[in-house]
């Protein structure tokens, strides 16, 4: 079987776009990873991410290419997000309140009260596109 010249040329032309559907939107190098379900911390990781999910975690330097752009992550820690599953919703000051949750690593919140009112504010924060804990 042979390759003609124009079989070549069409290659070269289409590879870039190719090579660039798999490039991520970041990096983050060196950084140390808490799996969360044993106690082993895994040091000096790449993580690639795209469209804010994690597409791959290596010690290999070269995945750092595949990235617009590198984040320093040397002396950094990565962890899975928490749950806090027994929170009570203030009845004041709430978007700081959440967002002080999400400062430390708290991600999804349950409510112990069942109020309806909590409800409706969770769904109207997840509707204005507030950066918030998920509400249960």
């Amino acid at each position: 079987m042979t390759i003609n010249r124009n079989s070549i040329w069409l290659i070269v032309a289409v590879l870039p776009f190719f090579l660039r559907a798999q490039e991520a939107d970041f990096c983050i190098s060196n950084v140390s990873i808490f799996k969360g379900n044993d106690s082993i911390l895994l040091k000096n990781q790449y993580v690639l991410i795209k469209n804010g999910e994690i597409t791959a975690i290596s010690t290999d330097k070269k995945m750092a290419r595949q990235a617009r752009k590198i984040i320093e992550g040397k002396g950094k820690f990565l962890m899975p997000g928490l749950w806090d599953m027994h929170v009570h919703f203030p009845s004041h000051d709430t978007l700081n309140w959440q967002k002080l949750h999400l400062f430390t690593g708290v991600l999804h919140l349950r409510s112990m009260r069942g109020n309806p009112q909590e409800l409706a504010y969770a769904q109207r924060q997840k509707s204005d596109k507030t950066l918030t804990p998920d509400f249960l």
